[in-house]
This record gives C-alpha cells, sequence and structure tokens, in this order.
C-alpha cells in the first residue's frame, strides 16, 4: 500500500496517476474526499482517507499497514515557515510507526547559486534565502534519520514543472492567457537557458524510484526536456495555440513593488534569481538506475495542457 499525502496538487496528483498506472494500490489523505471523489474520476480504486497532514495522528492513521509514503504536500509561499517543516515531521513519525519508505520531491532552492552548467546531486548546497535553508533542513532531516535510525527515504530533485493540473500563477497565467490571446508574463529574463519539466513526467520518476528497494537513501535529478530559453518556451505555447500572444517580461522591481503589498509576492521575490541566472539539473544518476529519464518533448507537453487548460480554464 502506497499512501500519497498532497494528492489535490501537482506532483501529488500525478504520483496517484502513475502509482495506478503500474497497478500499485493506493491511498490518499485529503481534507475533503467527495470533492476529491467528484473532482477526479479517475480515482476509482483509491483508498480514500478524510484528513489533514497537518495533524500528525491523521497522518499515522492513513498510513497504517502502509509501505511507502509519498510526501507530496505542499502550501503557498507564505506559509512555509509555518507548515512544511511540521508537515514532514508527521510523515516521517507515520513513517516511523509503520516502517514505511518516504519518498520526497525535491527542488533546487537548497543549492543557491549553480557552480556548474550541469548540476549533478553533489553539487554544494549554499542557499542563501529562507526557503533554501528551510528545504536544506528537510533534505538534511531525511538524511540524518536514515543515518541514525535507519529511516528509509528516496528524493527525486526536480526542475520548475508546468502541466494539467498545475495552476500556480506563474505556469497557468501563461496558458490562459495564450487561449484568450492575452500577453503572457514571464518573471524575470526571457533569455536565460533554463528547463521545464512536465509534472506527469516527475509522477512516473517519483513512482520508479520510490518501488525500487535499492533506491533507499538514493537522492536523484530529473531534468527538463532539454534546454530552452523562456522566450520560445512562451513562443512554443503561443504557436501551439494558434495565437498573436507575444513573452511579456515583468522586472524583479515590480514584483517587489507589489510585494509590499502582497505576500505571496513578496516571497517570491527572493526566488526570483532563478530566473535570472542559468540552472539546469545533470540527470545522469537517473538515467544510469534506471535506464531512461521521464521526459516529454515540449512540443508534446505544451501540447497536452494546453488541451487541459481548455477543458479546465
Amino acid at each position: 500500500m502506497h499512501l500519497v499525502l498532497g494528492a489535490t496538487g501537482g506532483i501529488g496528483h500525478w504520483t496517484v496517476v502513475k502509482l495506478v498506472e503500474h497497478g500499485e494500490p493506493v491511498r490518499v489523505l485529503v481534507r475533503d474526499p467527495e470533492r476529491f471523489r467528484r473532482s477526479w474520476s479517475e480515482a476509482k480504486g483509491v483508498d480514500v482517507v478524510a484528513g489533514d497532514a497537518l495533524v500528525g495522528e491523521d497522518v499515522r492513521r492513513a498510513a497504517k499497514d502502509a509501505t511507502t509514503i509519498f510526501h507530496c504536500v505542499n502550501v503557498p509561499y507564505p506559509e512555509w515557515a509555518a507548515k512544511a517543516f511540521p508537515m514532514l515531521a508527521n510523515t516521517i513519525s507515520a513513517a516511523q510507526t509503520v516502517g514505511a519508505r518516504v519518498v520526497f520531491p525535491g527542488n533546487i532552492y537548497l543549492f543557491g547559486h549553480a557552480r556548474a552548467d550541469f548540476v549533478r546531486e553533489d553539487h554544494p548546497t549554499e542557499p542563501h534565502t529562507r526557503k533554501g535553508r528551510l528545504r536544506l533542513q528537510m533534505e538534511r532531516r531525511l538524511e540524518e534519520l536514515h543515518r541514525s535510525q535507519g529511516l528509509a527515504f528516496t528524493i527525486v530533485r526536480m526542475p520548475d514543472f508546468y502541466g494539467p493540473f498545475i495552476v500556480n500563477r506563474l505556469y497557468a497565467g501563461i496558458f490562459r492567457n495564450a487561449l484568450q490571446g492575452r500577453s503572457m508574463p514571464w518573471y524575470g529574463d526571457l533569455d536565460i537557458p533554463s528547463e521545464f519539466l512536465f509534472i506527469p513526467d516527475g509522477g512516473e520518476a517519483m513512482v520508479r524510484a520510490g518501488l525500487d528497494p535499492s533506491s533507499n537513501g538514493e537522492i536523484y535529478h530529473l531534468p527538463g526536456a532539454g534546454v530552452i530559453t523562456p522566450r520560445d518556451f512562451l513562443g512554443l505555447v503561443a504557436q501551439t495555440a494558434q495565437s498573436k500572444s507575444k513573452p511579456r517580461a515583468v522586472p524583479g522591481w515590480m514584483v517587489s513593488l507589489a510585494g509590499v503589498f502582497n505576500s505571496e509576492a513578496r516571497e517570491f521575490r527572493e526566488m526570483m534569481y532563478l530566473k535570472q541566472e542559468r540552472f539546469i539539473l545533470d540527470g545522469s544518476r537517473y538515467r544510469q538506475k534506471f535506464g531512461v529519464v521521464p521526459s516529454t518533448p515540449y512540443a508534446v507537453g505544451v501540447r497536452k495542457t494546453l488541451e487541459w487548460f481548455r477543458t479546465n480554464p
């Protein structure tokens, strides 16, 4: 039995989908089971449990007989400091109680600035942001308990992702605006070499790593579909949507100004460096371990994402 926390979010949703496709038994912990079932007809056969990832007893109850806990929960930036680590602590406690492995979707915040053209798992961790330091603390907690108490864990680090069910302000705005013929906002430099991960690939990578017993204690990087500039990526979105939409760069000072009135913009501002500097992951370790890196070409991923946004405006 595999428990997925955060099944209503992007990476959690696609982790559930891929587990089901692999024929695995799945349980999810959600605050509103009926809403979950109504919004997702494909969830037939999934064991749905009511509860909150912030409540330790709820997580331990849902983790009964689980062999793996996919910790896919997330909260808005302004809530990270108060909620991110307590939710991970609940997952760890439940995993230790039932002897399950924690599978954790990492990101690139813990590295700080990139020192290499392609960043490997052993790249120095030098976070200079609050959220980067928190992510490093979370990963180190898993590693410390692995060494001291035998906690089983696997981490799959990913770059920014897009795709169906990704409705954050940054990426949803791009696709919705393209379909409406409006300018597509980009918060940062349009010509910096970048990469984007099609979110179903992230779910597949999480499942492959999470189902492999020999991945216990391992960390893997999952790159996007290749190096591309935001200008070219947004241009592909407009072309695929058959739209006259154009990219529109939003400079950092505008984000800072918005932060005076909006806490989410204020928290996003410290991560703007990732939109102004090259940061590309190296997927060699994942490829060597599993033979192939899940990687949907941008043309295919963009088309499927636009199809989803057409029916989910």
